[in-house]
């Protein structure tokens, strides 16, 4: 039997309000929806999701010292992420609020509206070196880098990796925020990742070339493996200098909700490439190709659950999600 592969994820977890549009919004009146509670952030969502494929996974953040924060950590670890030192760290700061964002889903698209809470200040020795000793892998959202307070704590740990030569990979997270940040800031901070996980528009954004074979290329220029999300059209992978295009896998179901695809996709990802690195007979192409053939399957998966990461409903959370279907069957009376 192999062993699972030793994963260390840094970055967001909040709790996500999901509203599921039924109809179109009608100013100054009601319009039906569906709305639920769930996990969210997308390192979370990768370390879920990633811990359900067989890793060995440590989760790097922090929530507040309330109900969703208990929430969180008793759902992270319900799915047997490690939350506490020293195998991970899944902070509770006391006088905080977790970070809670609405996603509104509406014909397949989505938008969000962030208050990042607790995420903008972490204590910068969130991830210590001792921790990533004991990985093989560290993994990272491009949101860890959009301000000063994550940033920080990232850039510590990337510090670390490089020492170690322990690999590492990046998900650009939102071409707005990238936008905002600077792309060339962005790609220097993250040199020497091992593999780079955009979607188009970040692509895009990144290399300011709109075709995604060119982006493709001009990225893995710079990265040795590139994966390069399409949504419904699958992905290119780029690697070794060639590229190659890898479709989309059937949804065992009906599709709900696009929210953590991409998580899902990286996880899926890394679960078999991590794995797959600890060889050195140079198959880098090939390895990605099996690695993406395997994310695009999970991504699948994830759009036909509700959230990021589906659901758990363990302990509080129950409790949790209970009282809010309870107080908006109130609101609808």
């Amino acid at each position: 039997m192999k062993a699972a592969v030793r994963l260390a994820v840094y970055g967001d977890i909040n709790l996500d309000v999901l509203v599921l549009h039924h109809e179109d919004a009608a100013p100054g009146s009601d319009s039906r929806a569906t709305v639920r509670l769930r996990g969210g952030g997308s390192a979370a969502n990768v370390a879920v999701w990633a811990a359900r494929e067989g890793a060995d996974v440590g989760f790097f953040g922090q929530v507040g010292d309330d109900m969703a924060g208990r929430w969180l950590r008793e759902e992270l670890a319900a799915e047997g992420v490690a939350v506490d030192p020293p195998q991970g760290n899944l902070a509770v700061s006391p006088g905080s609020a977790t970070g809670l964002v609405v996603v509104s889903v509406r014909a397949g698209e989505r938008t969000m509206a962030t208050d990042r809470g607790v995420n903008l200040t972490p204590d910068r020795d969130l991830v210590p070196r001792e921790a990533l000793v004991s990985r093989e892998w560290l993994h990272l959202t491009g949101y860890s880098f959009f301000e000063p307070g994550p940033r920080e704590v990232a850039l510590r740990a990337l510090e670390v990796c490089r020492e170690l030569g322990l690999p590492f990979s990046v998900d650009p997270s939102s071409f707005r925020p990238l936008r905002q940040y600077g792309a060339e800031r962005f790609l220097e901070d993250v040199a020497g990742a091992e593999v780079v996980f955009p979607n188009l528009d970040e692509a895009r954004e990144l290399t300011g070339l709109a075709d995604p074979g060119e982006a493709a290329r001009a990225l893995v220029r710079r990265f040795p493996v590139v994966a390069l999300t399409l949504g419904p059209q699958g992905c290119l992978v780029a690697a070794a200098g060639r590229v190659r295009a890898v479709p989309a896998a059937s949804p065992p179901g009906p599709v709900v909700d696009p929210t953590g695809a991409g998580d899902a996709f990286a996880a899926g990802f890394l679960t078999r490439y991590a794995a797959g690195s600890r060889r050195t007979d140079g198959r880098r192409f090939d390895l990605a190709l099996e690695a993406a053939a395997a994310a695009v399957r999970l991504a699948a998966r994830a759009v036909t659950l509700v959230g990021g990461r589906g659901e758990v409903g363990v302990g509080s959370g129950r409790a949790l999600e209970a009282a809010g279907d309870e107080d908006a069957g109130h609101r609808g009376a």
